[in-house]
């Protein structure tokens, strides 16, 4: 009994492994960092991606290219916040 109990919980920890993990980065005005926070997605298309939970509706997220996202933010990274029009400007 204790052997198929044993085996149950690992196929329960490998099914959890294997379940797509998204996050969001929200921004934290009072010490211009990012918290990493995990949320569930619903439908989306090439521009848009619906949050159904993780973020409240007041939540400052962090929106910049995929690739400086995955690469360069890390949880509790420091940001500078700017406007939209600033947001692909580089600071040489």
């Amino acid at each position: 009994n204790k052997m198929l109990k044993k085996a149950n919980e690992e196929q329960i920890e490998k099914k959890e492994d294997s379940e797509y993990k998204e996050y969001i980065f929200k921004f934290e005005s009072n010490t211009n960092t990012v918290s990493m926070i995990k949320v569930k997605t619903g439908i989306q298309d090439n521009n848009y991606i619906q949050i159904i939970s993780g973020v409240n509706e007041n939540d400052e997220v962090v929106s910049a290219p995929y690739s400086v996202i995955s690469k360069k933010l890390k949880d509790k990274s420091k940001v500078k916040k700017v406007p939209p029009e600033e947001l692909f400007s580089s600071d040489k």
